[in-house]
């Protein structure tokens, strides 16, 4: 080995190097990836990120459809068609509706007929018993809706549950605080519902009469709500002194030398002289006036007010002026329309109401409700003017009677008895009472005139047939019950303080207590509802009743005597009644009579069919839907028969109802038709 090989430095070492560079650089590197991180999450690096805006997709329209069979849907079916008619933009589905509530207007009842000519009146009897005397029940004001708190739960029948899945409101109560939706105005009613009396020709102080062949109360006023005044003995004379308006009761004289109060019924007139004209009247009236009077008719006493110490009764319940809240539209049956649709008839809904089954039972109209019933056990509402379903209720079993109507509230029975109390509320109807009957219904319900908290309906078992009362506000069944076999009991007629029953013979019972007033055996074996006509032809109130022979009787309302009978000898299907006439319906026919004395045929008129569920009429015409469809409307001065254009496609389900401008006519087919009228 050289000395240069020796003396040369040692090699460095290269990999101790990379590895420190290596470390340094690592160093570097995870420093800068921190302080990168720590800028990022203080967002020192970037500035604040923006909150995205959520595009929402666009609104789904509904399409208007009027086939409404699903409550949800029928919702937005209503909304898109208010729409559609307004111009409106579609809301946004989560938008909240308040119910609206339906009630019709209340008019102001037509005063029934009083004397006319009065001579000075008669002093009314001063009470000494007390200042002021009240009425021993309290009396609902029937010009209010019912309170509807939140009802007792009711057993053992369960209360049916409303359709899935819209939630039953709790019933509204103030009508006033949810306006009604703006509809086209329907035109005033051109006739008087109630006839305008007659002027009354002659007048007389005072009439003979006779108490009944039994013991009879007075009373303080003429009502049995009014506190009794004493007791005559049977067949006492006595003097009637004046009338009530309607002639029920009248005011004779005398207990303790002071007048008052008893039916007529239980103190007719009798052994009158024929009356003669006042010196105050002319010549000439005298010599107009009929030759044939009945002298102790009580029309010619003077109308007796209340005394300022009784405290009055409240007034009759007025149908609303395009209502058809009951069967034959009021409490009398009496099919009277304050105005008939104008021809020619055009439809007046885009399409029929439709339900799931054939509607089976009468349309009755109230407020912005038609109401029908189908097969499908469900009671149907459709809005009156443009025919969308506003909502439907499920009874659980059918109903074949019409329901009634007063205020917003809606009173049904189905077909195996159960009773229901609903209250309208807008969009839904919810329950206020549910009861069972005992027998099954033969009719419908009515509603009393004056008392507007008691309801009526009749049932029967095959045997035995009965009429109830029942509490309006809460279903409950009253104590007041009236028996008789034979016949199955027709629809009752109300009329004043009574109600009238026909079935194997006909009565007539007090409205409070079902007292019996009077009966009347001509008439036997009803076969249709029996009529009530204020402001008589013959009598100051008259009752006409159709029998199993084709006999029609004119019936004096107040006493139950027999005022005329008609002899057609054909089958009876329906009655309806104006100022003048009485219209007599069967299979194939209808006619107009005279309510006079003589009861005189007008006319006769061919129908193709069977006029379902009877005429309507008005003072100049009267309408008739048979059971194929057909829609008659009739002259009154000839009986001469137009023909409407065939709009109700098939067969009639049940009795047509008018509404001013309208019809409304049930379809087998479940189809609800609504036509539309001119103005008359």
């Amino acid at each position: 080995m050289s000395a240069n090989a020796r003396s040369r430095p040692p090699s460095p070492n290269r990999s101790s190097a990379i590895w420190g560079i290596s470390l340094s650089l690592g160093l570097v590197l995870l420093f800068g990836v921190g302080s990168l991180f720590w800028l990022v999450q203080n967002r020192g690096l970037f500035g604040p990120t923006p909150t995205p805006t959520a595009t929402g997709a666009p609104l789904a329209t509904p399409t208007p459809d009027f086939r409404a069979t699903r409550v949800q849907e029928d919702r937005q079916t209503q909304v898109a068609y208010q729409q559609s008619e307004s111009g409106t933009p579609t809301v946004a589905d989560n938008q909240s509706f308040l119910p609206q509530v339906s009630a019709g207007a209340t008019l102001t009842p037509t005063p029934i007929a009083g004397a006319g000519a009065n001579p000075s009146p008669v002093p009314a009897a001063t009470s000494t018993a007390m200042n002021t005397t009240k009425l021993p029940i309290v009396i609902s004001n029937p010009s209010s809706p019912l309170p509807v708190a939140t009802p007792s739960p009711i057993s053992p029948v369960a209360t049916p549950t409303p359709l899935p899945p819209v939630a039953t409101p709790s019933p509204v109560v103030d009508n006033t605080a949810i306006p009604l939706p703006t509809a086209t105005p329907l035109p005033s009613p051109t006739a008087t519902l109630i006839p305008s009396p007659t002027p009354t020709i002659y007048s007389v102080s005072s009439l003979n009469g006779v108490i009944r062949n039994a013991e009879t109360i007075l009373r303080l006023g003429p009502s049995n709500l009014y506190p009794e005044a004493g007791k005559l003995p049977a067949n006492t004379g006595i003097k009637l002194l004046a009338r009530d308006a309607t002639g029920e009761w009248v005011y004779v004289c005398c207990i303790n030398s002071e007048p008052h109060w008893v039916r007529q019924a239980y103190a007719q007139a009798r052994d009158n002289p024929t009356p003669t004209p006042t010196p105050t009247q002319s010549s000439a009236v005298a010599t107009a006036v009929p030759t044939e009077i009945n002298p102790n008719d009580v029309r010619w006493l003077p109308f007796q007010p209340l005394s300022s110490s009784l405290e009055p009764l409240p007034p009759p319940t007025a149908v609303p002026a395009d209502d058809y809240p009951l069967y034959r539209h009021d409490a009398g049956n009496r099919g009277l329309a304050p105005r008939l649709p104008g021809s020619p008839l055009v439809s007046a809904w885009p399409s029929p109401g439709l339900a799931s089954n054939a509607f089976i039972g009468p349309v009755i109209v109230g407020g912005l409700n038609v109401l029908a019933m189908s097969a499908d056990s469900q009671l149907y509402s459709f809005d009156r003017t443009d025919g969308h379903q506003r909502w439907r209720y499920a009874l659980g079993q059918p109903a074949r009677f019409a329901p009634t109507i007063q205020d917003a509230n809606i009173y049904v029975v189905s077909n195996d008895g159960q009773i229901f109390g609903l209250v309208d509320a807008g969009d839904t109807a919810a329950v206020v009472w549910q009861k069972k009957l005992a027998k099954l219904p033969s009719s419908g319900f009515v509603v009393a005139g004056y008392n507007a908290n008691k309801l009526y309906i009749s049932t029967t078992d095959g045997t035995q047939n009965q009429l109830f009362a029942v509490n309006r506000s809460t279903g409950e069944i009253l104590s007041l019950d009236f028996r008789q076999t034979g016949n199955a009991f027709q629809a009752p007629a109300v009329g004043g303080q009574l109600i009238y029953v026909g079935g194997s013979q006909v009565w007539a019972l007090d409205v409070e207590n079902f007292e019996q007033v009077w009966t009347n055996a001509d008439a036997k074996n009803s076969t249709v509802a029996p009529l009530y006509a204020p402001n008589g032809i013959v009598a100051l109130a008259e009752l006409y009743v159709a029998d199993n022979a084709g006999h029609v009787f004119s019936i004096d309302a107040n006493t139950g005597v027999t005022l005329w009978q008609h002899d057609g000898n054909e089958a009876i299907t329906g009655l309806a009644v104006n100022n003048t006439m009485l219209f007599i319906a069967g299979n194939g026919y209808v006619k107009a009579v005279t309510r006079t004395k003589e009861h005189k045929e007008l006319w006769r008129a061919g129908l193709t069919g069977q006029p379902i569920g009877g005429p309507i009429a008005d003072q100049e015409r009267l309408l008739v839907v048979t059971d194929n469809g057909d829609i008659q409307s009739i002259a009154l001065a000839d009986g001469a028969v137009r023909h409407e254009a065939a709009l109700i496609q098939g067969t009639l389900g049940g009795a047509v109802a008018v509404s001013g401008p309208y019809l409304f006519a049930p379809g087998a087919n479940g189809s609800l038709y609504a036509l539309r009228g001119t103005a008359p």
